[in-house]
């Protein structure tokens, strides 16, 4: 979980102002769904073989829980 919580943690104070117009939206906004994508947490799932970084479900579980907390 390491360097994708280190990675998404420095956007934490985006995710969160952005927070307010994706519950108007009803979905992430653009802005935090590219921070997403960029730190590695859309990759956890994703083989290694495919570009992905394989995590553990508990390490992508761990990491989302650590992610709603912000």
């Amino acid at each position: 979980m390491g360097q994708v919580l280190d990675n998404i943690s420095q956007f934490a104070d985006e995710i969160r102002a952005d927070g307010v117009e994706g519950d108007k939206l009803m979905r992430l906004t653009d802005g935090s769904a590219k921070r997403l994508r960029d730190s590695g947490v859309i990759r956890m799932f994703q083989p290694k073989e495919f570009g992905g970084l394989e995590a553990h479900p508990r390490e992508f579980a761990e990491t989302a829980m650590a992610i709603g907390a912000m």
